[in-house]
This record gives C-alpha cells, structure tokens and sequence, in this order.
C-alpha cells in the first residue's frame, strides 16, 4: 500500500494507505471472496502505554529564627518539592478501516471492547446494507443472511488476524519499580496490561 503523503487529501478517501510514522503499529489485508478482490481492511493499534512509577516529593525544610542580641542571622527554610503520580498501564485497542473495491465508500469499522482484557467486537458494513458482527472473543458471526456470514467471516477472520500482529507484545520486568508494593493479584493484571492484554 502506498503511504498517506503519497496520496492527495481526495485519494485518501478512497484508497487505502498507510502512516509511515506508524508502520510497526499498521497493517493491512485484502479480502477476496470467490477469487475477486473485495476490499482491504487496514488495522492499526492506538492508546497502548507503558506504566511509569510515581516519583515521592522531597519535603521542605524549617528555616532558624535570628537572634538580634547574639547577633545571629536567621537561616531561611527550603520549600518542598512535590511529587509525581505514577500512571498505571493502559493495554489499548484495534482501530480498523475498510475500504471495498474497487471503490466503495470508506468506513471506520465499530468496535464495542467492554475490557481491556479482551478483543472488541466489531461490526461491519456489508455490501448492499446491513450489517455482520464479529465476535472474537467468542469466535461468533452475526449477519442477516448467508452472503453477508461468508463476508464477516473473513473479516472476523481478517480483524483477528490483525489484533494478534498488531498488538504490543512487552515482556514486563519482574520487580520493577512500578509493581513494587502492589498485591500480587493486581501486579498480574497489570503485568498483562503491560503486554498488551490476552493475546
């Protein structure tokens, strides 16, 4: 696919491309039904982050009244420096776009994700109205009729195929600084959030 600044702001509304700032978080597959290209469908993963550890604040000091008849200065105190909250990790989600062929109107593909901890629910457009829901925690189809099931199953296909390259995959440090003092049940959770959620 070619890259967006390679396409004019009317040819990106009707071809697909891609963000050269994002190639690692991107990709893209062409769906073909009955040895004819379909459409193509591009993913791309936003909102993932990393955790990063509070920082404590340094308290201040007293300053030291003076004494005129000793002739001693006073000392002037030290203000404190306040901390930083740390921020927890966030696993993100698969945004998805569909582009039928060989020129159809371009659709962001819904998604419903009620956790973090499991892939969404995507519904799409299909050709001629209606509209197939994919599932893939599930691995179920819902569609009105029977062409429009074979036309959601290779997108729910193609949409799975997607959230496992595209998702981060991080291996989390044992002990690190953001997991210390947390219970044992939430440093877990938020080992998996850390890697992406469940593959």
């Amino acid at each position: 696919l070619p890259f967006r600044p390679q396409l004019t702001d009317a040819d990106r509304a009707l071809y697909a491309s891609l963000d050269p700032k994002m190639t690692t978080r991107q990709a893209a597959l062409l769906i073909r039904v009955a040895g004819e290209d379909s459409a193509v469908l591009v993913g791309q993963w936003e909102g993932f982050s990393m955790p990063v550890p509070g920082v404590p604040g340094i308290a201040g000091k007293a300053g030291v009244a003076g004494d005129k008849s000793a002739k001693r200065k006073g000392t002037k105190g030290t203000k404190g420096v306040p901390g930083r909250k740390g921020q927890p990790p966030a696993a993100g989600h698969l945004r998805l776009r569909l582009f039928p062929l060989p020129h159809g109107a371009v659709s962001d593909v819904r998604a419903a994700q009620p956790s973090d901890a499991a892939p969404a629910n995507f519904s799409f457009l299909m050709p001629g109205g209606g509209v197939a829901t994919a599932r893939l925690s599930t691995g179920e189809i819902e569609a009105g009729s029977q062409l429009q099931a074979l036309h959601g199953y290779l997108l729910g296909m193609s949409a799975a195929m997607l959230h496992v390259i595209l998702q981060p995959k991080v291996e989390p440090t044992e002990g690190a600084a953001w997991m210390e003092g947390m219970p044992a049940s939430s440093a877990a959770a938020s080992s998996a959030a850390a890697s992406g959620g469940l593959a």
